[in-house]
């Protein structure tokens, strides 16, 4: 019979990173066990590109385009917003929620499940 330690509910796990991780964009990925917590740092290279000829048929990692999904103008956490006055010209993937720069088409962040 396979016997399970006793679980301490008031445990926190503890979390590794250095200096240069927490500069970057995270990813947290929970599992089933609070001990596995991790946070992963978002590759910084990620950049969507756009359909030949075509600068604003942008198409996504996760292959979206224009036509599927859809991208919209958002703030930093990935929320839609008007591109109005304030409006730092960052778009949202409507498919994978990845948040990427209008002019460079560089990968900054990832919109969190709501």
């Amino acid at each position: 019979m396979l016997e399970t330690p006793p679980v301490d509910r008031d445990a926190r796990p503890a979390l590794e990173t250095d200096a240069s991780v927490l500069k970057s964009p995270m990813t947290v990925v929970l599992t089933s066990r609070v001990a596995e917590l991790r946070l992963m740092p978002m590759p910084q290279d990620e950049l969507i590109t756009h359909e030949e000829g075509n600068d604003e048929a942008w198409i996504c990692l996760c292959g979206n385009k224009p036509s599927g999904d859809g991208f919209y103008p958002c703030d930093e956490k990935g929320n839609e917003m008007e591109p109005a006055s304030g409006w730092k010209g960052l778009y949202v993937c409507f498919r994978c929620g990845r948040i990427f720069e209008q002019d460079s088409l560089r990968v900054v962040g990832r919109k969190s499940a709501s």
